[in-house]
């Protein structure tokens, strides 16, 4: 079943509330077998409301709707839908006698104005609200399901999942994998891939790009995890085949850290531009402990000399963004933490002390294992933070090829 979604408000259109609602409903329903087909934002403005229910009746048999239903002049998503519907609105006592004992269990003598959320349109299905005065309200017609619902989450979430998800099962839903690219921007990974990434597959494909990793999404509409699994296998292998050496079935640091265990050897870094943020993506996970030694962060020149032992003539002839000097690191670190991996990084992460022959953006990564030391030079893009995080991902990708043996 298709589904759209339209968040009315001016407030949700001007920015002033994170539409988070949106996202939450898309996925609640992707998850039980719906289908997505639109979803928008509009303002408190009946005609508005209308153009948008014109455009989106045809296309989807669910429509829901979320916001304008409170008590004052600007809540027109009732009437709104009404007019649209030709349903005349009618006045339910059951609503009345709702609302008037939320004020009276709370002691608050209730405005007046609250009881215009009591006309409803005529034949319309009353959907409970234990947390504020709105109801919603489900209208079937035309073979089509239109759903309204308050806007504060803290008063839709549980009446959706109370009132609305039940009714609304279906005997599949959406089930999923996730990979990892790692060492391949998007546009050559979509040549690679080709037409598997088509949407209309029956087995979605869905890159998600981030800095330096791009998550791969593979899901389809399921009764189970073993009918997922018979359906995705051959384009799972397939990919799998196209891909390479670049795609891992965890995140990096995971996959890094597993090879780790299975070898059963240790690990250390040596950080200086990245400023122990490997460090910290390694130890975040859960258990690193038992493979993870250490870190050394030597900011400075004489930091990389006194605690890792990089040379005072390597600094001076090379500078501290140089071969030399990651190679340095990386074996002071293995010294230091007596590991069998090291991973040192040395760049300049900006925005600021680049100069012709070093740019900002340059940097050296070192790693060291039981097979010798390798140095990869890199000149990432983008602020102080994509420099690192490029790094960070760029350095666990290789140190994963390595230990693989690739």
């Amino acid at each position: 079943m298709r589904f759209s979604i339209i968040a009315v408000g001016n407030e949700v259109l001007s920015g002033s509330i994170n539409n988070t609602t949106t996202k939450w409903l898309v996925n609640s329903l992707v998850s039980i077998g719906f289908s997505p087909k639109m979803t928008a934002v509009v303002p408190d403005l009946k005609a508005e409301i209308q153009k948008v229910l014109r455009v989106l009746f045809d296309e989807s048999e669910l429509i829901i709707l979320t916001g304008g239903l409170g008590p004052t002049p600007d809540d027109l998503t009732k009437s709104a839908v009404a007019e649209f519907l030709s349903l005349p609105m009618v006045f339910s006592d059951k609503v009345e006698h709702t609302i008037k004992d939320f004020f009276k269990n709370r002691g608050i003598e209730m405005p007046k104005s609250n009881l215009n959320q009591a006309h409803i349109p005529k034949n319309s299905i009353i959907l409970q609200n234990s947390f504020g005065t709105a109801p919603g309200i489900k209208i079937e017609k035309d073979r089509k399901i239109i759903i309204l619902l308050p806007g504060p989450p803290r008063e839709l979430e549980p009446m959706w999942n109370n009132h609305v998800l039940p009714t609304l099962e279906t005997n599949t839903k959406e089930f999923h994998r996730d990979f990892y690219v790692l060492g391949l921007p998007e546009s050559k990974m979509a040549d690679i891939l080709g037409n598997i990434l088509n949407t209309e597959n029956p087995i979605s494909v869905a890159p998600y790009a981030g800095l330096g990793q791009i998550r791969l999404r593979v899901s389809t509409l399921a009764s189970d995890e073993k009918e997922f699994d018979e359906k995705s296998s051959n384009s799972i292998g397939q990919i799998k085949r196209l891909l390479k050496d670049h795609i891992f079935d965890h995140p990096a640091p995971e996959t890094l850290l597993k090879i780790l265990r299975e070898k059963g050897w240790s690990i250390a870094t040596a950080e200086s531009c990245t400023g122990g943020l490997i460090a910290k993506t390694l130890t975040d996970i859960s258990g690193a402990s038992d493979v993870f030694m250490g870190s050394a962060v030597t900011y400075s020149n004489q930091a990389k000399m006194d605690i890792l032992g990089v040379s005072e003539e390597s600094l001076s002839s090379f500078g501290a963004v140089s071969s030399q000097v990651a190679k340095e690191m990386a074996q002071g670190a293995k010294r230091v933490f007596k590991t069998d991996v090291t991973i040192s990084t040395t760049g300049i992460a900006g925005p600021t002390g680049g100069t012709a022959e070093k740019p900002v953006g340059l940097v050296y990564m070192g790693i060291s294992t039981p097979n010798g030391v390798s140095v990869i030079r890199e000149v990432f893009t983008g602020t102080r933070d994509d420099v690192r995080i490029k790094t960070l991902m760029r350095v666990l990708w290789e140190a994963v090829k390595q230990l693989r043996g690739k």
